[in-house]
């Protein structure tokens, strides 16, 4: 999905990103062994969400560091 809509949104107004909130605290997930809770995920999320740049549109943003998954 990712790698198919980026080359085609180049908007200045929309910046596609995928995004790893990093195993959270959850029914699916478990309580006791993931290190963070399911609002520190959340966190991540909306901060990447309200904060997206140019430069991390077509790319995965895990743990805070851009990655650019395409093969040039």
């Amino acid at each position: 999905f990712l790698f198919f809509f980026s080359p085609f949104i180049q908007a200045a107004v929309i910046a596609l990103t995928a995004v790893w909130a990093r195993w959270c605290k959850t029914d699916l997930g478990g309580w006791e062994a993931p290190p963070l809770t399911a609002e520190d995920g959340a966190g991540f999320v909306s901060s990447l969400a309200l904060r997206a740049t140019k430069e991390q549109h077509g790319k995965f943003v895990k743990e805070g560091n851009t990655i650019d998954l395409r093969e040039d």
